[in-house]
Parts: C-alpha cells; sequence; structure tokens
C-alpha cells in the first residue's frame, strides 16, 4: 500500500482540481485587461509569429516586461486556430495543475512525508485565493510563472541531492524563464535559502542546521581542541533526513555565494520591471500615495491576508487603496507580525525550523508586491497569495 500511496494522491489531486475549475471552460473573456492582453490584442490575436516573437522581447504593453507571458498566449492562438476563451482557460488550468503535482512532489521528496504534502497541494490546488489567478485568462503571467518556478524549485532540490555544474545551470535557466514570465520571482532565491535550513539540511554551524534524522547540530565556534573536532565529525558522519541527500552540510556564507548569479537575475529583473512600469505609467501612483499610507497599507493588507487565507471571505476583484488604515487597525497589525515573527524564531530555536522557514517563506515573496512601491490603484490582490500562501 505504501508503493502506491504516493500514485493514490496524484490522482485525487488531479480529480479536486479539475472538479474545483473544470467549469472555467466555458467562461467567457472579461472586461477588466483581457481585452489588452488576449482578446483585442492585434499581436496577440496574429498567433505566434518572428514579428510577434520580436514584439513580445520589446514591448512594454501592459506595464510589464513579460515575454514568455506573451509567446505563451500567441502559442495558445497558434495551436487553437484563432483566440477563445476556452483555449486560453483550459491552458491556465493546465498549468495551474502542474503546479499542485509539482509541489506535492517537491515537498514528499524533501520530507518523505506523503499526507502533510498532500495536504498543502491540496490546499493550494483548490482554495478560493487562487480562483483569480486561475479562472482569469490575463493571469496567463500568474500561472505561468509560478509553474516555472516550481519546476526551478525541483530542479534545486535536485541540486541540493547532488550538486553538479549541469544542475546548477538548469536552476539559473529556470529562474531566468519564470523571470520572463512574471518579476513576481524575484525573491525565489531567498526561499531557497530558507529550504537550506529546512527542509533540506544544508546549513551548518547554526541552531537550525538539521541534520540525522531531525537532530539539531551545534558546532560552536567556540568549543575548541577534541570537543569541537568530535562535532564536526558527527556532523559529517550524519546522514541527511531527506533520502538520496548525502551532501554535506555547509556554511551559511557559501550557501549565500552560491545564490549571487541567481540575486543577480533577480536585481537584474528588478530593474528591467521598475524602468518598463516607470515608461508605462504605472508607477505615478506612488507620486499620488504618500509613504506613511503605503507604508500603513503594507502592515494591514500583510494581516488581512492572513484572514482571508485561514477565512476566505469577502473577496473581491479589486481593492482599491483609497484610504489610510486607523491608528488602532494599523497598531493591531503591527503587535500581531511582531508576536507571529517572535513566537516563529522561538520555535525554530527549539527545532521547529518549519514554522520560521513557512513564515519567512510568506514575507519574502509578498515583498515584490506588499506595496512598498504602489503600481496600481489597489491596494492588494487575491492573485498576489498564489505562491505565497505555500509557505503558510
Amino acid at each position: 500500500m505504501r508503493q502506491i500511496r504516493p500514485a493514490i494522491i496524484i490522482v485525487g489531486l488531479i480529480v479536486i482540481t479539475l472538479l474545483a475549475y473544470l467549469r472555467v471552460i466555458d467562461l467567457d473573456f472579461v472586461n477588466y485587461d483581457d481585452p489588452g492582453y488576449v482578446s483585442s490584442n492585434r499581436m496577440v490575436s496574429h498567433g505566434l509569429t518572428w514579428n510577434g516573437i520580436k514584439w513580445a522581447f520589446s514591448t512594454q504593453d501592459q506595464g510589464n516586461w513579460h515575454p514568455l507571458t506573451w509567446l505563451s498566449l500567441m502559442f495558445d492562438v497558434s495551436l487553437f486556430g484563432g483566440v477563445y476563451s476556452a483555449a486560453e482557460h483550459s491552458i491556465n488550468l493546465l498549468f495551474h495543475l502542474g503546479s499542485v503535482l509539482l509541489l506535492y512532489w517537491i515537498l514528499r521528496r524533501t520530507t518523505s512525508h506523503d499526507w502533510p504534502s498532500a495536504m498543502v497541494a491540496a490546499l493550494f490546488a483548490v482554495h478560493p485565493l487562487h480562483v483569480e489567478s486561475v479562472a482569469w485568462a490575463s493571469e496567463r503571467k500568474d500561472v505561468l510563472s509560478a509553474f516555472l518556478g516550481l519546476l526551478t524549485m525541483a530542479a534545486y532540490v535536485e541540486y541540493a541531492r547532488r550538486p553538479s555544474l549541469l544542475r546548477y545551470l538548469l536552476v539559473f535557466a529556470g529562474l531566468a524563464l519564470g523571470l520572463m514570465a512574471k518579476p513576481m520571482l524575484v525573491t525565489l532565491p531567498i526561499v531557497f535559502l530558507l529550504m537550506d535550513f529546512w527542509p533540506l539540511g544544508r546549513v551548518v554551524g547554526g541552531r537550525w542546521s538539521v541534520v540525522g534524522g531531525g537532530q539539531k547540530s551545534e558546532v560552536r565556534g567556540r568549543r575548541s581542541g577534541a570537543g569541537r573536532r568530535q562535532d564536526e565529525s558527527r556532523v559529517k558522519s550524519a546522514q541527511s533526513p531527506i533520502p538520496g541527500f548525502g551532501s554535506p552540510p555547509q556554511s551559511l556564507v557559501s550557501l549565500l555565494l552560491e545564490k549571487l548569479p541567481l540575486l543577480a537575475l533577480s536585481v537584474i529583473s528588478s530593474i528591467v520591471t521598475y524602468y518598463v512600469q516607470r515608461g508605462a505609467g504605472a508607477m505615478k501612483f506612488s507620486e499620488f500615495v504618500p509613504f506613511d499610507i503605503r507604508m500603513a497599507n503594507v502592515v494591514c493588507s500583510s494581516v488581512v491576508y492572513l484572514r482571508k487565507l485561514f477565512w476566505p471571505i469577502d473577496l473581491a476583484v479589486m481593492y482599491p487603496l483609497y484610504a489610510r488604515p486607523t491608528l488602532s487597525a494599523i497598531a493591531f497589525s503591527v503587535m500581531l507580525l511582531l508576536a507571529i515573527s517572535a513566537l516563529v524564531v522561538w520555535a525554530a530555536a527549539r527545532g521547529r525550523s518549519y514554522l520560521a522557514v513557512g513564515w519567512l517563506w510568506y514575507v519574502g515573496m509578498m515583498v515584490p508586491v506588499i506595496g512598498l512601491i504602489q503600481v496600481g490603484g489597489q491596494g492588494m490582490a487575491d492573485r498576489y497569495m498564489y505562491l505565497p500562501a505555500i509557505g503558510l
């Protein structure tokens, strides 16, 4: 039974995802972004052509630089012989389904736990916050970038299992492609670093190091002589908690250096995105919205996202940023965020590293869209939680 359990779970994930979303095939385009992205976009409607490919890599249309998203939409037109809402929605659903299965594989591969991994993947599959990303043709960039991001994460897991130049190049190429679908993935290298703590257990010399079935390794710099040599020997000989992950733990500095090429990609993508959005006029909201209101919205919306994740009501297509939150709301949000942060750090110091990793996953992946630099008139958006929700 244990051998066929993953296959049963995979079938179950496919079934619940299709049951939740199969009706999107019958949906039409909407008059919110869909005309600009698909239904009335002249370049997309011509399908995949050389002129279209050149346009995809040079245009600032819709205030973003995401050539892979444009190419994907053009490919749909060429594949199905025209601009059809059923085609666009079907491909969105397939990308979402692929992400569900990838997420289950990554979690099971790195933790060796079937049912917790299945539960996270199932919540990702059918959570109401994700409807906007899947059922809206214009959000091809969301489901495509998430699929490529999780595919890159899977490649990173294999790289961590057995590091090599080829495996690293696959991670690098995956991140580059994901960023060309949507720059939301700029903090993915930071997520990889968090995964080095847990569940990959690649960090040595800190209280979060995980080796040998979840035992903490605390090789202290202040210990000397035989005691330190004995500790170091124990760390080197310990088995990784992940089957097949036998590479020895490394220092935090070496793991940071390992991420530098990936971080360089993220920086380049951020710079390109900034200038494209500024050139398209999407940055004008930062000029009109005072910094203190933006900061108030950052802390308050971070808490609202938590509430909508655990109690998904009052979901909307648009949450306008139009007023300063009350002082009581700001104070409550700040105290709650600080309390959660303190709690997960305290728990991590006592061996529950996954709590801090999950929380920092959420916080880190929200940074590009939390509103520090205001793009558009929204205070928040359901689609922004597509990947950050995984951490929680």
